[in-house]
C-alpha cells in the first residue's frame, strides 16, 4: 500500500501541496499525467489532467512489494514528522 500526497495545479500553472496524506492499494485511474517534481517532498506526481487547474497524487514512499524494508507508516507519525521538519 502506498502514501500518497495531495497537490493542486493551478490554471497558471503554480503548484501546491495538501497538508494531508493518504493510502491507497488501487489503481491511480484519471490519475495518469505524470511530472517531475523539484524542491518538493515528492519526486513525482501524477495529474488528473495534463493542463490547467488540477488535482494530482504524489507517492511519499515505496509500497511493501518496492521494499526490502518494510517502513511502518501512521497519520501520527506522518504529522509528527511534519510538525518536527516543518514540511
Amino acid at each position: 500500500m502506498a502514501i500518497y500526497a495531495i497537490y493542486t495545479r493551478t490554471k497558471d500553472g503554480a503548484i501546491s501541496r495538501d497538508d494531508s496524506n493518504f493510502e491507497w492499494d488501487d489503481q491511480l485511474g484519471p490519475y495518469m499525467h505524470e511530472e517531475q517534481l523539484t524542491g518538493w517532498p515528492e519526486s513525482k506526481v501524477f495529474w488528473r489532467t495534463q493542463t490547467g487547474y488540477t488535482i494530482g497524487l504524489a507517492p511519499t514512499c515505496a509500497s511493501r512489494s518496492d521494499s526490502s524494508e518494510l517502513v511502518a507508516y501512521s497519520l501520527p507519525s506522518i504529522a509528527a514528522h511534519k510538525k518536527l521538519t516543518g514540511l
